[in-house]
């Protein structure tokens, strides 16, 4: 009966080892599954971040070309005005020289015709 029992024991003390060192296998693999998605998540946020950053440069520079551009369009719009305005000027002094010429000539003409 002893015998029975010690072999009882033995057996059931073989099966808890075997179960403790499967299931700190089990453990093992677990924890090393986590490692590595853990490492993997670390990795996808520093992408993520990378991503981010190179967005904000790109919008930066993109909105530094834009504005380099309009600023461009704006100084050729003013450059077109200013000599339109100056071509505006030079026609109305023009203007006013033939007219002065044209009085100046009639009063002559009406001198001319009363004497």
């Amino acid at each position: 009966h002893r015998e029975r029992i010690e072999d009882l024991l033995d057996k059931q003390s073989r099966e808890l080892q075997d179960l403790e060192c499967c299931n700190n296998q089990k453990l093992l693999l677990e924890y090393e599954k986590y490692q590595e998605l853990q490492l993997k998540s670390q990795r996808m946020q520093e992408e993520y971040e990378k991503q981010l950053r190179d967005n904000d440069e790109t919008k930066s520079q993109a909105l530094e070309e834009l504005t380099e551009f309009y600023e461009a369009k704006l100084q050729e719009k003013t450059t077109l005005l200013e000599e339109a305005q100056e071509d505006v000027r030079q026609q109305l002094r023009e203007f006013e020289e033939t007219k002065k010429q044209i009085e100046e000539d009639e009063d002559r003409e009406i001198q001319d015709i009363k004497t």
